[in-house]
């Protein structure tokens, strides 16, 4: 049985997000949330389907590294998305990251200023099957 994830609101009337929004360009945005990420979201936590999957300092890297406004919202919403979503399929790394032998893709939704959007989380898996938040791409509207 294929279950949907749980639509998460993204709160934008939050300290964080007040942080964003008066950040001055997108450089300084992604420094924000990449000290947000550093600072408040370092850890492992556990997917519906059991993986343990950690935030680093490499998450904190590729998340906010060229990241989109969109992007930039959830990523106080990091850990909830990844509690919450729906496993989809694992693919091999194999020519894409060396790093990782796999990747592990997860299915989450959240809702931003009244619009719903549906995203795919990438867990690497590397040799030893340690799981790392890759990234959240692609993010679609519905």
């Amino acid at each position: 049985m294929d279950e949907k994830p749980k639509i998460i609101k993204i709160d934008l009337d939050t300290e964080i997000q007040k942080a964003i929004t008066n950040a001055m360009t997108r450089n300084e945005q992604r420094k924000v949330m990449r000290f947000y990420i550093l600072d408040n979201l370092r850890g492992t936590y556990t997917a519906r389907d059991g993986r343990k999957i950690v935030i680093s300092n490499s998450t904190a890297d590729k998340f906010t590294h060229n990241a989109s406004e969109i992007k930039l919202r959830i990523v106080p919403y990091l850990v909830e998305m990844i509690k919450t979503s729906t496993f989809k399929n694992i693919v091999s790394a194999y020519k894409t990251r060396p790093d990782f032998e796999y990747f592990a893709y997860y299915k989450t939704s959240f809702e931003l200023n009244s619009k719903i959007y549906v995203a795919e989380i990438n867990v690497g898996i590397t040799a030893i099957g340690e799981s790392t938040l890759y990234e959240v791409c692609p993010i679609k509207e519905q």
